[in-house]
């Protein structure tokens, strides 16, 4: 993406929100390193923007049980990468966006 940033920790104006506004984004996958810094100041980004956000648990460091609790409350939903990753291909496959052969790998 060039020169956008990669969180969501400031308020508006922000770069990366306009451009996920421009491309027609409504959900937010979020992944990442040290939740407790970076991945929660995103997730908070995200949410305050009104995108849904889906905060895959296993494939971020540093995620507690309490952080899972916190961000519930902001109605962010959680899941494994595999259950993503499964659904998502599910998804992409029900609404012909899916090849056979993308859906063997």
């Amino acid at each position: 993406m060039g020169d956008v940033e990669t969180t969501m920790e400031r308020l508006p104006p922000h770069p990366l929100d306009d451009h996920l506004h421009r491309e027609g984004v409504t959900t937010v996958v979020l992944a990442g390193c040290n939740y407790p810094n970076c991945p929660r100041a995103t997730l908070y980004g995200a949410s305050e923007r009104d995108y849904r956000v889906l905060l895959i648990d296993d494939a971020i460091s540093g995620v507690q049980p309490h952080h899972l609790e916190e961000a519930a409350l902001l109605g962010v939903g959680h899941a494994s990468a595999s259950h993503t990753a499964t659904a998502l291909t599910g998804a992409l496959s029900a609404a012909g966006r899916l090849t056979p052969a993308e859906h063997s790998r």
